[in-house]
């Protein structure tokens, strides 16, 4: 009885000093985890500091092959992301505000002021209705080319501006110019950077006259989901084949170096204000004419 006893008491006392054992080896690993995670936890916090008082271009550098190198790897990431919106959103304000005055800029440009003011001279004449007509149509321009403060619109109200462009535009070429324009009755509610269809007929007018006597523009909108497509359309013989190609890698590039006003600065605008899958085209044959696809993707709700 006694050996079985003292048998049982040795595996007992075994058995504390095990159990014992592993309670200070545990209390020992979790007190080490714990300072370990603590000066990490310290760490990643001096680093976001550093990014807090105004150094945006630091970045987290994580030597320690643990848990917290995802997290800030992470955080670089987000990081990286937000500069780059950030960029993109400046870049944007920053040409936004620049089409706002070059548009203003071309709506009154000489050219188009002079040749405008020549009709209603010559209309004076002997059509003073018509005169007044022209006049109405010229102050609607340009009053709406003025205003400030908005840089996007509802398609329908782009168009309705458009109707008064075009209609000067016909009044000076007479027959010889035709254009035409239609688009889907559900594009009408579809938000559109201001002004962004008559550069497109400005150009194929300033163009197509060069080579043609008599131009056709036509231009149509529809919807393919949630992304508004126009095409203009002219058959003013199109560009040079080397010309076109160049200008074609620039809009898929959505080239930001050239202070043209015309294609390049467009898709650009639109590239940055409605993602990467907004922008323009073009399909050109040369000695027919040009095409030029405008691509606005809505935004949903």
């Amino acid at each position: 009885y006694y050996p079985q006893s003292a048998t049982l008491y040795v595996t007992l006392l075994f058995v504390v000093l095990i159990a014992g054992v592993w309670y200070i080896t545990a209390r020992a690993i979790s007190s080490a985890m714990a300072e370990y995670n603590a000066a990490s936890i310290e760490q990643l916090l001096k680093e976001l500091r550093i990014i807090r008082k105004g150094d945006h271009s630091h970045r987290i550098h994580w030597e320690r092959d643990d848990e917290f190198k995802e997290v800030a790897n992470q955080t670089n990431y987000l990081l990286d992301t937000l500069e780059k919106l950030n960029a993109s959103n400046t870049e944007l304000l920053q040409l936004n505000s620049r089409i706002e005055i070059e548009q203003l800029t071309a709506q009154m440009n000489p050219h188009f002021l002079y040749n405008t003011l020549e009709i209603i001279r010559s209309l004076a004449l002997y059509d003073g209705e018509k005169a007044g007509k022209i006049i109405s149509l010229l102050t609607e321009v340009l009053r709406y080319s003025a205003e400030s403060g908005r840089s996007e619109v509802l398609l329908e109200e782009d168009i309705g501006h458009l109707h008064s462009y075009i209609a000067i535009q016909q009044c000076r070429f007479g027959e010889r110019l035709a254009c035409s324009l239609s688009y889907d009755e559900e594009c009408g509610m579809c938000r559109v950077p201001k002004l962004f269809l008559q550069p497109l007929i400005e150009n194929s007018i300033k163009y197509g006259y060069r080579k043609k006597m008599d131009l056709s523009i036509d231009v149509q909108g529809h919807m393919e989901g949630n992304m508004l497509i126009f095409k203009v359309k002219d058959n003013g013989g199109g560009m040079d084949a080397a010309q076109a190609e160049e200008l074609q890698n620039r809009l898929l590039q959505h080239d930001n170096n050239s202070t043209s006003i015309g294609l390049r600065n467009l898709s650009r605008r639109i590239y940055l204000k409605y993602g990467s899958n907004s922008g323009i085209q073009i399909s050109n044959t040369e000695g027919v004419g040009l095409e030029v696809i405008v691509r606005i993707e809505q935004k949903q709700g």
